[in-house]
């Protein structure tokens, strides 16, 4: 059955560039000031763009190697997400490396990651890992990306309701003369706002949703169809309703960041 999941906390935030490091590490790929430390902050629309092409697995795209032993050491993950992604991009590849900066042997690739428009994302076992690389090929040009997240799937185990509401729109405004006419002015991305409903909710299912409503700042939503949105929770609020001991109904609105 497809289920609801989500990322929560993110280890790339506190994580550090390796690239230009020395060492036979990859140089830096950027176009100032569109650095690439800019891709491990938590605003998507804080971009990192890619200068010249630059990768060390043998073919020509862009990669971004970070270290998040920052705590020491390797720290454990079950998923990653990549945010804010131009719509150049061909193919989005997540590797892991037991030492840093390694061979090609030692890049081992993880999932396949799924890439939907602009956020793309690779669920995976639990692994323990200090050195992460990203490696981007694109169609034509650098890309841009807004940030890459690694941390923890939290999946609900269940799939919301009928009637939960998946609602895709356009940002633009809408102006109508007197004769009727119309005049559309786009703006910017696509939007997407969610609610989703769960009735009943056991109480294991409704701990999950509080946690992802409390979660600072917007978190990682992977729907039952395998698409990844970069969400947050409107008013921080899991409405809630009907509850007693065992079960109660829980419902969540959110809405898509652009």
């Amino acid at each position: 059955m497809a289920t609801c999941r989500f990322i929560l906390g993110n280890l790339a935030e506190t994580a550090t560039v390796k690239n230009g490091s020395g060492g036979g590490a990859p140089a830096r790929s950027e176009a100032s000031p569109l650095v690439m430390e800019r891709a491990l902050n938590p605003h998507r629309r804080s971009l990192w763009k890619g200068g010249s092409a630059n990768c060390i697995l043998g073919y020509t795209a862009y990669q971004l190697d970070i270290d998040v032993g920052f705590i020491g050491g390797a720290q454990q993950c079950t998923a990653a997400a990549i945010h804010g992604l131009s719509s150049n991009i061909q193919l989005a590849d997540l590797y892991t490396l037991a030492a840093y900066p390694g061979t090609v042997p030692d890049y081992v690739g993880l999932d396949s990651v799924t890439v939907s428009g602009r956020d793309a994302h690779s669920v995976f076992p639990s692994l323990a890992s200090q050195y992460w690389s990203l490696v981007l090929t694109t169609s034509s040009g650098p890309p841009t990306v807004g940030r890459l997240v690694l941390g923890s799937l939290v999946d609900l185990g269940v799939a919301p309701n009928p009637g939960s509401q998946s609602s895709e729109h356009q940002h633009r405004l809408e102006q109508v003369a007197e004769d009727g006419s119309v005049t559309l002015l786009e703006l910017g991305y696509p939007g997407h706002d969610f609610t989703l409903n769960f009735d009943p909710c056991s109480q294991a299912v409704r701990t999950k949703l509080r946690a992802i409503a409390a979660h600072r700042g917007s978190v990682t939503y992977i729907d039952p169809e395998n698409r990844c949105f970069e969400v947050f929770v409107r008013g921080g609020r899991p409405d809630t309703s009907s509850v007693n001991t065992s079960f109660s109904s829980v419902s969540l609105e959110m809405a898509r960041l652009p």
